[in-house]
């Protein structure tokens, strides 16, 4: 039987602010927990702007699509089971527990992208406040340098999703992931280097 973790998200950040996203896990016996934590991605419910203004964001499952045109296209996938690269149709911007997004080939209309991942450090849950951190700072650090201007200048938004305690613990989730997100929507094709 395969365990459906959440993941956290932090909700969608503003070009001079991240917020986050937190998956959690549904409890489940998982047939191959390395696989799930090496494809998946939580983040932490702390929406923090860059100026250090903290918000929190309410706690949900979502998924979702702006449009059900597009969205018929894209098709919902555990938030364990997209990557670096993938674009992905976002509703309202997903916060708190996240446990599917919406992927979608790049080629078709889209609003959001996967820029950058990494893996946090091995060892003990650091916590969700230090988990969202390092979160926020990394996916602040490679917005810039993905989109081809400072956030402080961009009109894209960015999100960030980590681990939680829960699929920390039982799935081995290490993964950081963050996501640019264009509130216009309707882009074909990767946002790197989109200098808006």
């Amino acid at each position: 039987m395969n365990s459906q973790l959440l993941r956290k998200a932090v909700a969608v950040v503003a070009a001079t602010s991240l917020f986050g996203l937190v998956a959690c896990s549904n409890s489940g016996d998982s047939a191959n927990p390395a696989q799930s934590a090496a494809s998946g991605s939580t983040s932490g419910v702390s929406g923090e702007s860059s100026a250090g203004d903290s918000s929190a964001a309410n706690s949900t499952e979502s998924s979702g699509s702006s449009d059900d045109s597009e969205s018929e296209q894209a098709q919902s996938e555990s938030v364990f089971d997209v990557s670096l690269g993938d674009c992905l149709m976002l509703g309202d911007a997903p916060s708190g527990e996240v446990k599917d997004l919406n992927r979608i080939d790049c080629d078709k209309p889209h609003n959001a992208e996967i820029y950058a991942q990494k893996d946090m450090a091995d060892g003990t849950f650091p916590g969700t406040e230090a988990a969202a951190k390092e979160a926020k700072t990394y996916c602040a650090q490679e917005f810039g340098p993905f989109v081809g201007i400072p956030g402080s200048d961009s009109k894209l938004e960015g999100q960030f999703i980590h681990p939680t305690q829960e699929s920390w613990d039982q799935e081995s989730d290490r993964r950081i992931q963050c996501v640019v997100t264009d509130p216009a929507g309707g882009v074909t094709g990767s946002m790197k280097d989109a200098k808006r």
